[in-house]
């Protein structure tokens, strides 16, 4: 078989009708093209224009990552100042939770100071009227509260659902009827 090589201008290249190993010259560009199959060819580079394709879209590329590199930037330093924002609220929250305890301690030790030093006992008043004998007892939905030691304690009677109650996060007591 003979070698072949077809060249002429690019616009009349058709690579449905090269020949497998086949060359194709379109002299207007300056290409080289080769066919493997028919309609299958592929465009064959030089080292020389691989140098140049490479120039040419350098700086392309460089202005690609730059962009991605600053946005990446952009999006830690918003991470960064939102963390350090939530950090100063949260250590502000801490403050008044202190603050809020420190207030509720004193409080309580003010309250307990005067109980101790009689404050909140006057006078005996007038006897009451004879009650009738009973026996006193707890009922299925009777609770109390009662405080030892410092603690608050919910009393029900034994064998019976405790209320449904919690202490929320503002430290007040809630009652779920």
């Amino acid at each position: 078989m003979a070698i072949q090589i077809r060249r002429g201008p690019v616009i009349k290249l058709d690579p449905n009708k090269l020949s497998p190993a086949e060359f194709a010259a379109p002299l207007d560009t300056g290409e080289l093209h080769f066919c493997f199959t028919p309609g299958e060819t592929k465009q064959i580079v030089f080292s020389e224009d691989v140098v140049e394709i490479i120039d040419a879209h350098t700086g392309e590329v460089v202005a690609t990552l730059t962009a991605d590199v600053k946005r990446a930037v952009a999006d830690a330093e918003s991470a960064a100042e939102y963390a350090n924002t939530s950090a100063q609220k949260a250590v502000e929250k801490s403050t008044l939770a202190e603050t809020a305890a420190n207030n509720a301690n004193a409080a309580a030790e003010d309250l307990v100071s005067r109980k101790d030093s009689g404050e909140f006992t006057g006078p005996p008043g007038p006897p009451g009227e004879a009650g009738a004998n009973g026996i006193v007892t707890t009922m299925s939905g009777q609770y109390g509260f009662e405080i030892r030691e410092g603690h608050l304690y919910l009393v029900y009677p034994d064998g019976t659902t405790p209320p449904d109650m919690k202490i929320n996060e503002a430290g007040h007591l809630i009652l779920t009827i």
